[in-house]
């Protein structure tokens, strides 16, 4: 006779997340109070979410910061907070540390990190008044970036940018050019 107890399985609820750093290992329960209280120290001094505390104005260069500050803080080491443990702790899959930040602390007037991007990139466009040509190469490296959430130099001469012909880099922009796109959009990874 086999009897079914409604019992919570301790074992399952003591569930262990780990850390790059050494292989280290952390109690969920333990690792998600320390996210929870550095998110909390973050929010209690950041500019950014200071002002959206007070309902004022963020500008996409107060969110980039944010996500900068994010990253420093939560990507370390001694942390790990990656995709795969935001998913085991807190059950939701999010692109970046601002949505991570924006579904923790339950701000809804936070754009996602996807709309910062898009609009630094739109910003970045009409800054340089580049052409209609150029224009579209930008739009593919923003798409390509929110994919990966990184982009190198050599990655401009890959796919899909040898869609706009061999070298196309180097045909649209002069290399001063060049190097501020890969300077901004390093700027945007944190």
């Amino acid at each position: 006779m086999i009897f079914e107890l409604g019992l919570d399985d301790v074992i399952e609820m003591r569930k262990w997340v780990f850390l790059r750093k050494g292989s280290k290992r952390m109690y969920v329960d333990e690792y998600k109070k320390l996210i929870e209280e550095k998110i909390e120290k973050i929010a209690d001094r950041h500019p950014a979410i200071i002002k959206l505390k007070k309902g004022q104005k963020v500008t996409t260069e107060d969110l980039i910061r944010l996500e900068e500050t994010l990253e420093a803080e939560l990507g370390t080491d001694e942390i790990s907070l990656d995709d795969e443990n935001i998913l085991k702790v807190f059950g939701v899959r999010v692109g970046s540390f601002v949505d991570f930040l924006k579904h923790i602390l339950n701000i809804e007037s936070l754009p996602a990190y996807e709309t910062i991007v898009k609009k630094a990139f739109d910003a970045f466009i009409l800054e340089h008044n580049y052409n209609a040509y150029q224009s579209r190469f930008l739009r593919a490296v923003k798409n390509v970036f929110l994919q990966r959430k990184k982009l190198e130099l050599a990655d401009l001469y890959e796919e899909p940018f040898t869609n706009f012909g061999a070298n196309a880099v180097d045909r649209l922009f002069s290399n001063s050019e060049v190097e501020e796109i890969v300077v901004f959009v390093r700027k945007l990874a944190a």
